[in-house]
């Protein structure tokens, strides 16, 4: 069986990380994942509250810094992102939309070319981050292990540095992976630990911040 660490991370770790990326005389982008109006709506968001409370944090503390930009990337059908992000999102200036149509959001082009121009960009998103020096990318948001891990590989296949805090993201899906005492089963856990040790061992350059999501033990 899998066990994972209760040790929270989120915020601070977080934030300690992008500001030794950033003395290094990096560029980072965070890309806000599908963290949207229609998952809530749905019920899907596991652990919302606390989850989102970090990632505002995150985006509030940077939101000055020129060094670092945002990305709000949305799947197109599934409305905006909540109301809370959306504020800490475009309170900086230069964030950019992305819709996309694949859960790698390096997969295919922006879909929000008819739409609100002022705040897309046109063609990939590696194109558009190369085009703003960007030389590191923290993808975070839901789901960790499908749409947040698959941008973090394709941004690694793009040539980008990727660091993930998996305390920044819904891990589980509150539809499917949560058993009657509102708590992750057992099946959903190990399926997700196995999916980012997969990726560990394949991009050994991607690295977890989150103290919470360092290797599992098997028991």
């Amino acid at each position: 069986m899998l066990t994972v660490s209760a040790v929270q991370a989120g915020f601070d770790e977080s934030r300690t990380h992008i500001e030794q990326l950033l003395q290094q005389g990096k560029k980072v982008a965070i890309l806000v994942i599908d963290m949207q109006l229609a998952y809530e709506g749905r019920g899907s968001l596991h652990n919302l509250s606390s989850v989102l409370g970090e990632q505002v944090k995150l985006l509030n503390y940077f939101v000055k810094n020129d060094q670092v930009i945002y990305v709000d990337v949305n799947i197109e059908e599934y409305g905006t992102s909540l109301n809370a992000l959306i504020q800490s999102i475009y309170m900086k200036k230069g964030t950019r939309l992305m819709l996309k149509a694949h859960q790698d959001a390096f997969e295919g082009v922006n879909l929000a070319r008819g739409q609100k121009l002022d705040q897309a960009f046109k063609g990939k998103l590696e194109d558009f981050l190369k085009s703003q020096d960007v030389t590191d990318v923290v993808p975070l948001g839901c789901f960790d292990s499908s749409c947040v891990l698959d941008t973090a590989k394709g941004a690694i296949e793009s040539g980008f540095d990727v660091s993930v805090d998996r305390d920044m993201n819904i891990k589980y899906n509150a539809i499917t992976d949560i058993g009657a005492d509102n708590q992750p089963t057992e099946e959903a856990i190990e399926d997700v630990e196995l999916e980012w040790q997969s990726a560990l061992t394949k991009y050994p350059k991607l690295k977890v911040v989150s103290k919470a999501s360092e290797p599992c033990e098997k028991q």
